[in-house]
Parts: structure tokens; C-alpha cells; sequence
């Protein structure tokens, strides 16, 4: 994969390198390498399958997923180059399963925490999950219903619905 940083000076380029998913930054002005950073260990040992799923380009950070819900949040430094700030996983409760490691989830990052969250039913609910990570790990997850939510009738037309596909959104508090 292929991508830019928010500002179009660097490029982001992920590879396969010795059975590792890695990540380039690429210097655009001068076209030269100016990070190597692994991120996850492909396995496929017959009861895991693990390697490199996506990354998500933020303000000055990255998220780079896995097909096993595993993530690594990848914090900007000074000198332009990214250093791993999280290591965890999308999918903090079992009950939730892949929910968090949707195309369609939210994310928002502070320095210190990250948090995600996702609606419930892609489409057809307004409620959703949150989770809240930190260097520590997972420090919140919760699911918030909506009370239009209940007693939805079974026509999806009449249904409460999200006024888009990706109809939430979150900031932290200065």
C-alpha cells in the first residue's frame, strides 16, 4: 500500500520483507528513505492469520491494522520520522468481534490516548461502541444505545438512521 502524509511530504509505503509487514517513509523532496520501521510479523499457522490490513493517516499519526484486529498507533516525532505509541488490539470485548477494525470507524488521538468508535449496525442503528486506549492498553469500552433504536420497525426505510454512513464524529476536549 501507498499512501501520503496529510501535508504530501512523505510517502507512506508498507511492504513484505522477510515474512514482516513494514513500513517506508519516503522524503518526497529528495526521494530518500528516512525510516524502516517493522509492523507486524505475517502468520498463518493454521489457527492464527496475521499480517498488515490497512493504515489510517492522521494529523501527525498513524494507524497501521491487522487481519487478527491487532493495531499499532504511530506517533509523529520532530524530525518527521514515527515511533509506536500503542500496541493493542480492535477488538477489546469478545462480544464485539471485528466491529472496531471497519473502514467506517472514527478516531481521534491526543498525544496520549486514542479513541474509536464505530456504529453499532454500519447503517441501521444510531448507536455505537466506544473504545479508549492509552499507553497502558485498553482503559474504556462501552456500548451506547440509542433509545430511537428500540422497537425499530422491521421496514428499514421507517427505521432511525444515521444521516450518513460515517455520521459520527469526536475531538478531544482542550
Amino acid at each position: 500500500e501507498m499512501q501520503l502524509t496529510g501535508d504530501g511530504s512523505r510517502l507512506l509505503l508498507v511492504v513484505r520483507e522477510d515474512n514482516v509487514d513494514t513500513l517506508l517513509v519516503v522524503d518526497r523532496a529528495a526521494m530518500t528513505r528516512v525510516q524502516r520501521l517493522p509492523l507486524f510479523e505475517v502468520v498463518d499457522d493454521g489457527e492464527t492469520y496475521r499480517e498488515y490490513s490497512g493504515l489510517t493517516v492522521g494529523d501527525g499519526w498513524l494507524l497501521a491494522q491487522a487481519t487478527d484486529g491487532s493495531f499499532l498507533l504511530l506517533d509523529q516525532t520532530a524530525g518527521g520520522t514515527y515511533e509506536t505509541r500503542i500496541q493493542d488490539s480492535l477488538r477489546p470485548v469478545e462480544a464485539w468481534e471485528y466491529l472496531l477494525c471497519r473502514d467506517e470507524k472514527v478516531l481521534a488521538w491526543d498525544g496520549e490516548r486514542l479513541a474509536v468508535a464505530v456504529n453499532q449496525d454500519w447503517y441501521n442503528k444510531c448507536g455505537f461502541y466506544l473504545a479508549v486506549y492509552d499507553r497502558t492498553g485498553l482503559r474504556y469500552a462501552g456500548r451506547y444505545d440509542h433509545s430511537q433504536d428500540a422497537g425499530q420497525p422491521e421496514e428499514w426505510r421507517l427505521r432511525c438512521r444515521p444521516a450518513d454512513v460515517v455520521a459520527l464524529t469526536m475531538e478531544w476536549a482542550a
